[in-house]
């Protein structure tokens, strides 16, 4: 018995350990414009907004527009806040949304909300394909990924939600392009 509860816990511990090596601790902090790699659209908030509740979107790449701009920083420990240049607001997971059909948070919705310091505001930025910045995102609150919605497709305004993480799933990998 005590060598099945040994092993068990040696396998539970490598796993966590696998786990942990996607998670990128040392991401630079800077401005960045996210876009997806599926789709080819960029992580936007709806009409430039500057609101609390700010639905983000996906959208073509569109020159100048602050409302496409990232900044990334490290709060340590593996976690990481996203704030839209144009407002300061930080990227988030509404929790609150309430849609049919959203069992264990999958489907709900990408917003930006002033900094409250709250788990839906914390990403993770997992290993894709580093040497092509490359990456997934992962809300802490729940351990979803940042998606964008596939009925939507590669239209431009295409919700942007959280879903389980699918590797291999392009509609999950980010490609950061660091602004100058």
């Amino acid at each position: 018995m005590k060598k099945l509860f040994a092993f068990s816990l040696v396998a539970l511990l490598s796993l966590s350990v696998v786990f942990a090596q996607n998670a990128i601790s040392d991401f630079p902090d800077g401005y960045y414009r996210i876009k997806n790699k599926a789709t080819g659209k960029y992580i936007d908030v709806e009409g430039n907004s500057k609101n609390n509740g700010s639905n983000v979107h996906a959208w073509q790449y569109n020159r100048g527009a602050d409302s496409q701009i990232w900044y990334v920083s490290n709060l340590g420990n593996g976690m990481y806040t996203i704030a839209a240049k144009h407002s300061g607001k930080l990227l988030e997971i509404d929790v609150n949304n309430a849609k049919a059909g959203q069992s264990g948070g999958n489907g709900k919705p990408a917003q930006t909300w002033e900094n409250a310091g709250t788990p839906q505001q914390k990403w993770e930025i997992l290993d894709s394909n580093p040497d092509r910045y490359e990456f997934y995102l992962r809300c802490v609150s729940n351990n979803k990924s940042l998606d964008v919605k596939s009925e939507d497709g590669s239209k431009d305004g295409a919700q942007i939600q959280v879903w389980d993480l699918q590797r291999g799933n392009d509609r999950q990998v980010w490609v950061f392009e660091p602004e100058m």
